[in-house]
This record gives C-alpha cells, sequence and structure tokens, in this order.
C-alpha cells in the first residue's frame, strides 16, 4: 500500500498554548535576508566533502502554483484553523493577522520561493535512520537546542537553523538531501501556533510534511524547482513563501555575504551563486568595486574595501603572530595607511567574520584582518559566540573568568600590534585659526597631560581609499576620548538600549554628507561635552548623530540637553535620542555646541555629522 504524504502536526497532550513568537525565529527577524545567509553559508562549510575544492552555495528563487505546493488544501485548512483559533484573542491580534496574510500568500497566483542549495557538501547523514539521534538529519530536521560540531565548525544547526523560517511568510520550509552513499530524502516543516484540529484537539505549533502516521521523510528527491534536479551530494533548503521585505534581496544577500564571507571566498574555500550571478575570487574585485557606489552605501560597510585591499595586496601589510593555545595559532594582518578604516575584522579558521573589533585609542588610519587559525583556539571561541555568531560573550563559557582573560588576550595582541606599527609622532593638529577662543584657559595644560594617559585628546579622520583606481571617500567621524560602555552593544539598528533611548535611525533617512574645515570634540570638568566644528560650505540643516564607541561595536545614547553657543547667547537645540538638530551653519564659520548625555561620563564618542 503506497504511503500517504501529508502535513501533520502532532498532538498536544499537556495542554499548552504555543503562540506565533517562537523565540528561536523572533532571534532572526531583525536582519532576515543577513541572518540565512550566514547562517547556511557556514553549515556548507561545515559540512565540506573535499578541501581540495571549494564549497558551492546557490541562491535561486522561483515561483511555483498553489497546486504545486505540497499538500496544498490541508495546509490551507490549517491556516484556516489557526485564523478562527487566534480570532479569539481580545486584544493582541497580531497571530490572526500573520495568518490571514499567510492564507492569502498560499492562494495567490504565485507563490514566492528561495531554494538554497550547496555542492562538495557531504549531505545530511543520518536520514535513513531517523531513528538515530544527533546525525545531520536529525540536528537540522527534528532537533531544538543541539550541537554536535567538531572545532572549527561553523554552523551546528542549532539556533541558527531558525533563520529559514523567518526568511518565509508561511513559516515553511522544505528540506532536501542526497548523502555520501546517495540515499535521498526530503521533508517539510511549518513553524506556526497551537490550533484546534478537524476533531477539537489541540495541536503543536510544530508539524511536518511527510509519512503522517510516525512524521517520518519521504524516501527519494524532491522536485519543486523545475529548473533544478539534484544529481550530487549536498543539501537544498526551500523556502516557501519567501518575503524579500520590499527590498532588492539579492544585494541584501551579496552585501551580507561579502561582509561576513570575504575571507573565504579569497581563499578559494567558498563560491556563491546568486540567480546565476558567480561570486569567487576571481570576480571579487569587480563586484565590490560595484557595491562600494553611493547606490548601495545603506548596505556596504566601508571596511569590506579596506580588508579586499589588505587581502589582495594593494595595501602594504604586516603579519603579527600570537599564542593562544597552541604556538602561532592567531594571525593578524595589519596595515597603516591614511583613510583606513580603524577597524580589524575579527574571523573564524573556515574564514568567517564574527564582528569587527572598533577602533585602538591614540592610533589612526589601521586596518586589520585576524585569524583563529588553530583548532584549539577555534573551538574555545566557538563556544563564546551568541547564536547570530556575531559577539563574543565570557559568560557563555564554561569558565567565564578564564573567558575573560582569554578575550583580552586576542584584544591585547591587536593593540600592541597596532601601537607597534603606528608612528607615535604621525597625528596632525588640525586646530583651524581662531580655535582656541572657544576652548578653556588650560585646555593646552590639560591635552598634555592628557597624552600621556590617553595617547592624544582628539581625533579626527577623512581619508581617501582606492580600488581598482575609483576614490571613495570615507565618512567624516571624531571621537573623544572616554571609557567604553563595557564593550559595546550595538543598538543602533534600532529599539530600546542599555542608555535607556532609542537606537539610531530606526527609520531610514536621506542623508547629505558634508565637507569639514576643522572639527574637535572634548568634555569639560563638568562632563559636559564640547563639539566645536567649521564647515567648507554653508548648510542649512546640519544635524549630529552621537555614538558611544564600545570595544566592539557603538551604542546609541540619550542626549540629555543640547545647546549652540555664540559670543552673545546660547541657543537652545532640540534633541532626538542620540540626534541634535543643529540647523543653519555660515561657510567657514566655527561653531561650538555642547551637550550632556543622560548617563553621564567620559565615554569615547563617535560624531557623524551631514545635512538632513
Amino acid at each position: 500500500m503506497k504511503e500517504k504524504f501529508c502535513w501533520a502536526f502532532p498532538i498536544d497532550e499537556a495542554g499548552e498554548i504555543e503562540g506565533l513568537n517562537e523565540g528561536d525565529i523572533e532571534t532572526f527577524l531583525n536582519d532576515p535576508l543577513l541572518s540565512i545567509s550566514k547562517e547556511c553559508a557556514q553549515n556548507s562549510l561545515d559540512a565540506r566533502a573535499s578541501e581540495n575544492s571549494p564549497v558551492l552555495l546557490e541562491f535561486s528563487s522561483f515561483s511555483i502554483k498553489k497546486e504545486d505546493f505540497p499538500d496544498y488544501k490541508k495546509f490551507d485548512k490549517i491556516l484556516e484553523n489557526q485564523i478562527k483559533f487566534w480570532g479569539q484573542t481580545k486584544k493582541d491580534k497580531s497571530s490572526e493577522s500573520f495568518f490571514k496574510k499567510a492564507k492569502e500568500v498560499l492562494n495567490s497566483k504565485e507563490i514566492s520561493c528561495l531554494r538554497i542549495s550547496d555542492f562538495n557538501t557531504t549531505g545530511l547523514g543520518g536520514a535513513m535512520k531517523e531513528e538515530e539521534p544527533f546525525t545531520g538529519w536529525k540536528k537540522l530536521v527534528k532537533s531544538t537546542g543541539v550541537s554536535d560540531n567538531p572545532s572549527g565548525a561553523g554552523g551546528s544547526f542549532g539556533l541558527g537553523k531558525h533563520a529559514s523560517f523567518a526568511c518565509s511568510c508561511l513559516r515553511t520550509v522544505l528540506y532536501n538531501t542526497m548523502d555520501l552513499e546517495k540515499n535521498e530524502a526530503h521533508q517539510g516543516v511549518a513553524h506556526l501556533a497551537t490550533c484546534k484540529d478537524e476533531d477539537g484537539k489541540s495541536t503543536r505549533r510544530r508539524g511536518y510534511y511527510g509519512i503522517a502516521k510516525n512524521y517520518s521523510n519521504i524516501k527519494g528527491k524532491l522536485i519543486l524547482d523545475d529548473k533544478f534536479i539534484r544529481n550530487e551530494t549536498g543539501t537544498d533548503i526551500y523556502i516557501l513563501g519567501f518575503n524579500n521585505f520590499d527590498t532588492d534581496w539579492k544585494d541584501k544577500i551579496i552585501t551580507s555575504l561579502l561582509d561576513s564571507f570575504l575571507l573565504a571566498i579569497y581563499k578559494g574555500d567558498l563560491i556563491f551563486k546568486i540567480d546565476g550571478e558567480k561570486i569567487d575570487k576571481s570576480s571579487l574585485g569587480k563586484i565590490i568595486e560595484r557595491y562600494s557606489s553611493k547606490k548601495y552605501r545603506d548596505l556596504v560597510k566601508e571596511s569590506i574595501i579596506d580588508y579586499y585591499n589588505i587581502l589582495s595586496g594593494m595595501i602594504h601589510s604586516e603579519e603579527y603572530y600570537a599564542s593562544i593555545f597552541e604556538k602561532n595559532d592567531t594571525i593578524l594582518t595589519l596595515a597603516k595607511e591614511e583613510g583606513l578604516c580603524n577597524k580589524i575584522s575579527m574571523n573564524r579558521s573556515n574564514g568567517m567574520k564574527i564582528f569587527d573589533k572598533l577602533k585602538s585609542k591614540g592610533v589612526e588610519d589601521y586596518a586589520g584582518i585576524l585569524l583563529l587559525k588553530g583548532k584549539k583556539v577555534n573551538e574555545y571561541f566557538r563556544k563564546l559566540e551568541n547564536p547570530e555568531h556575531n559577539r563574543w560573550f565570557a559568560n557563555r563559557g564554561s569558565n567565564p573568568t578564564e573567558a575573560n582573560k582569554k578575550i583580552k588576550m586576542i584584544f591585547d595582541v591587536i593593540t600592541d600590534s597596532v601601537n607597534k606599527m603606528a608612528d607615535n609622532d604621525s597625528q596632525d593638529d588640525l586646530d583651524a585659526e581662531g580655535m582656541g577662543e572657544y576652548l578653556p584657559d588650560d585646555f593646552d595644560e590639560k591635552v598634555e597631560k592628557r597624552k600621556k594617559i590617553e595617547d592624544i585628546p582628539w581625533e579626527i579622520h577623512q581619508g581617501v581609499v582606492q580600488i581598482n583606481n575609483k576614490k571613495i571617500k570615507t565618512k567624516m567621524i571624531i571621537k573623544t576620548p572616554g571609557g567604553s560602555p563595557g564593550g559595546g552593544r550595538n543598538n543602533t539598528s534600532g529599539g530600546n538600549n542599555s542608555l535607556g533611548g532609542p537606537g539610531e535611525d530606526e527609520t531610514k533617512e536621506s542623508k547629505k554628507e558634508v565637507t569639514i574645515n576643522s572639527i574637535r570634540a572634548f568634555f569639560d570638568k563638568n562632563n559636559v561635552c564640547n563639539l566645536i566644528f567649521s564647515l567648507s560650505e554653508e548648510h542649512s540643516a546640519i544635524e549630529a548623530n552621537i555614538l558611544i564607541s564600545g570595544e566592539t561595536e557603538t551604542e546609541a545614547p540619550v542626549i540629555e540637553e543640547a545647546k549652540l553657543i555664540s559670543e552673545t547667547k546660547e541657543v537652545p537645540l532640540h534633541c532626538s535620542g542620540n540626534k541634535i538638530s543643529i540647523g543653519q551653519v555660515s561657510k567657514d564659520k566655527l561653531n561650538k555646541v555642547e551637550f550632556k548625555l543622560k548617563n553621564s561620563g567620559r565615554w569615547t564618542l563617535e560624531v557623524e555629522l551631514y545635512e538632513n
């Protein structure tokens, strides 16, 4: 008798209510496209079959008719049950709205899908023996909170696998694999919510498309994209009801991959295809040049250009070695040249970037790439990564005190190497004529004292980098000397932060760069920050973004009050979160702005000036 393939959701015997807001998926909703690209690429690198060939990861969009959706009628009925069940809530109608939208997507003329396929990988072992725990198939399809990867491995099929569901309007994904023994299997997974089935029984939020009686997979090949059939080992992830988030998803994924896997691509370990466009070592330069234009400024980090120039030898660099667990298990490639980004790319041995370490005090115009090359150092720091794989947290280690020391060792290696390369006397004083009238009488004396402690009282950078003979102007940022807010948390994408205010750029704004003659910032004895600057052109609506610079990322503080100081009066300025509206600024005129932060202290501040 032929097995029946359908959607089935386990009965909830305990009477629990499981909502749509599943934490494992919510984690990736802030930036789903970045998350899915990073999670899939690192899992594919982890499953590399041959070290003699690169891993190929392909992202391909296509669409299907509703009749081609696996067990369409049953899934449509499930969505109808969800709407009925969650329509009973009195206040929060978000779940009901989601399922109504999902039903519209399912019944639309065409359903958008995204296929993510890897090659030169082992595929998912264990699909033929589903009763065995901890196999590749089990970890990806039917496990929660399980991680069992070797040292140096990128992904773990742990929390990160839920990034795929964050990209689906239907919260539904199909998995297909061929393992090294040419065994083939596929299965669907849907993350919905509790509801009542046709018999009035409560069901769990997670259901499966496969063999109904025991929720097992379907042996054999999945054919959903009529332009693709898997004929070699590897894994396919099909995101049904793909949400492109009203953006050009291809540009978002490409720039995310450049940011996270630049080193792996350049080393020849990883190749991407995005709807047919190939990204490998040979095409890398042209692709980076394309995405360095103004059109993509909101997507591309300027640091990517610097890192590529270092890797390709366009910038002179030097290598520094450190021994964290084993001899020379950590390598820092460092360059110093005017206009560089003042960041260090922190990478795993597989070429995946975890985060950018921000500026070291007292040194300017440098960039570098740090590689955790050794087996032990990779294993150790992998355990300190958060689920998004973009930070280290000592508390995630078995011994937080030791972990703090190890993290400090890495950061000290960077600081010592940067200081060794830097010219102690290379800083230029950019004080403009007449600047002194705004400074306290003992400012020069204080500066000299501060230099001995913090190397330099204020810094400024406005450089030009060059790639393929094309010049790109960097942002203008000045930094005040001060402390770090405990390593920093990146709240600049929105939401509340520990300093009590909204993050920077909760809604996208159009920012016009301004040309700065001179700029200086310092804290006075009352912890009031003084910002003094002069512009080369007149502007009608100048705004300032204030950020606190941490060890790895930045925070958006709350500005309590600000005022524009002139010889005859003080004008209060409008403040909103970390923004100050300065207003009209005349050409070549020195302007002084004083502002106080809600949380007082001598932080290391970054200031960005632009015309709104």
